[in-house]
């Protein structure tokens, strides 16, 4: 192998020459990063389109990682050769399972049991957020197969390299964060398992199974991630029709009275904006709506404990209490996607970070869920549902900058982008425009957010209770400045 090629942490170089050994040629490709240097050999006397890795150079926790089969890989282009999985399966169930989970299906409950809304009213909630937000993602997600990107590196382009860096901090916040919330819940749900017997699960360890399984899963990266998420969802939908059967026999769900009105239409807001993403649950809250007792656990043990109280007591009992573990661990599918995330969008932060290896990220950032989850299961977790709400508001904004950018200033079109420019700060765009529209986009979501611990001047118009328009407010606030300033940035800075 050439010794004397210089390395760069933006290119890729193409070794030329061709080994004949054995009668075998093997085309081989350099690939350098902050991380890692390590060469792949695209072909192998075998005839398997797996890549052969020699890795060189690599400090002790790459090169044990890589002995675990371990994914190490930061954040530099996902090359044409790594791009090896092409399952639309893999992808939908991915999605599917992080989405077939007790956090979904907490989520649902709010419609009923905190705005009041009728099973119907929050169907239809339900179902219109989660095509509002679900249709930019799988949009992006179309970049990243384009030019082997990380979303937080093609932030960079597309909100500026100040801002993304901005925004892969808030990201690692929020992984956190609902990691924490997710785990919290779970933790609610195990405690009550063995109520009748009095041997019932503490909460803090309830936090340790659910860290300790998600550590489990990504810790060895993509492909064990999507094995895991492949199958996962199945025995937590047969859980779910299990709630549906239990709801129908109980006698204690009914559709509710459909209201209109300014009132309602600020609880549609409200809870719109706390769906912003997920979807399940409604049904089962219209039950805890009609029954005391159902109630009774539901203010206790929130969603966790309605679950319990439809599956247990004068219910299925120990068959109950199976479907209650099972539907307490779906939130390893949920944890999984953003405990994998908490390492690029770290190394994406700032340049040091990303000689971090992956493996230590990801242990850290399920060390922080794991610690503070268990103080919040007994102390705050009330205040991480409100905190992690107020945090939400941030995907608004950042899609509203993201599309101006693709849309209006590079044209819709893929060649306005040079992925050597991933990591080079002097090509990049500044993120003048980016950091400026998420600073007043700010402003925007403050007048117009109405949570419980706080309701803006602008969301308190709207109803009795006040209508949550804090996600419209951000995005429009937000498409305004930046397409006011970036015209500037692009005439005096020239990108």
């Amino acid at each position: 192998m050439p010794s004397d090629i210089t390395k760069s942490n933006q290119e890729i170089y193409d070794i030329e020459s061709l080994q004949k050994t054995n009668g075998i040629i093997s085309d081989k490709k350099l690939y350098s990063s902050q991380s890692q240097d390590y060469f792949v050999d695209d072909t192998s006397s075998h005839g398997s389109n797996d890549d052969i890795v020699i890795e060189t150079k690599l400090g002790f926790i790459n090169r044990l990682a890589a002995k675990l089969n371990t994914e190490t890989k930061g954040i530099e282009p996902v090359t044409e050769e790594e791009q090896n999985d092409s399952s639309l399966l893999n992808a939908a169930s991915m999605w599917f399972s992080a989405n077939m989970v007790l956090a979904a299906y907490s989520i649902g409950g709010l419609g009923p049991m905190v705005f009041n809304l009728n099973f119907g009213t929050s169907v239809l909630v339900i179902v219109f957020f989660n095509i509002l937000g679900l249709i930019p993602v799988a949009f992006f997600s179309l970049f990243g197969s384009e030019f082997g990107l990380r979303q937080m590196v093609l932030s960079r382009y597309l909100i500026g390299n100040v801002t993304a860096r901005i925004f892969a901090l808030i990201n690692v916040i929020a992984c956190v964060g609902w990691g924490i919330v997710n785990t919290v819940a779970s933790s609610q749900l195990f405690n009550l398992l063995g109520e009748n017997t009095g041997h019932r699960c503490p909460l803090w360890a309830g936090c340790i199974i659910i860290i300790g399984a998600t550590v489990m899963v990504t810790f060895f990266g993509y492909r064990i991630i999507h094995t895991y998420e492949k199958y996962s969802w199945i025995p937590n939908f047969a859980v779910f029709l299990v709630i549906i059967a239990r709801l129908k026999m109980s006698g204690n769900f009914t559709s509710g009275e459909w209201t209109s009105g300014p009132t309602t239409a600020g609880n549609v807001l409200s809870f719109g904006s706390s769906v912003f993403g997920f979807a399940a649950g409604a049904a089962s809250a219209m039950g805890a709506v009609n029954n005391p007792t159902w109630n009774q656990y539901y203010q206790t043990n929130s969603m966790g404990g309605l679950t319990y109280a439809i599956l247990v007591p004068d219910s299925l009992h120990g068959f109950g209490e199976f479907c209650c573990v099972i539907l307490a661990l779906s939130t390893v599918a949920n944890n999984v996607p953003n405990m994998y995330t908490i390492a690029l969008s770290a190394q994406a932060m700032w340049e040091p970070f990303s000689r971090i290896p992956r493996v230590l990220w990801t242990l850290a950032g399920n060390g922080a869920a794991l610690g503070i989850s268990i103080a919040a299961v007994y102390y705050f977790d009330a205040f991480m549902e409100y905190f992690m709400d107020s945090i939400g508001y941030y995907l608004a904004i950042y899609i509203s900058i993201a599309l101006s950018e693709h849309f209006i200033y590079r044209k819709n079109s893929y060649s306005n982008y040079n992925v050597a420019d991933w990591n080079d700060n002097s090509k990049l765009p500044i993120g003048i425009a980016g950091t400026a529209a998420l600073i007043v986009a700010a402003f925007g979501v403050a007048l117009g957010m109405c949570q419980s611990y706080w309701v803006g001047e602008i969301s308190r118009l709207i109803g009795e209770y006040g209508g949550d328009i804090g996600f419209e407010l951000g995005a429009s606030w937000a498409f305004i400045t930046y397409n006011i300033i970036r015209p500037f940035e692009i005439k005096y800075f020239g990108r």
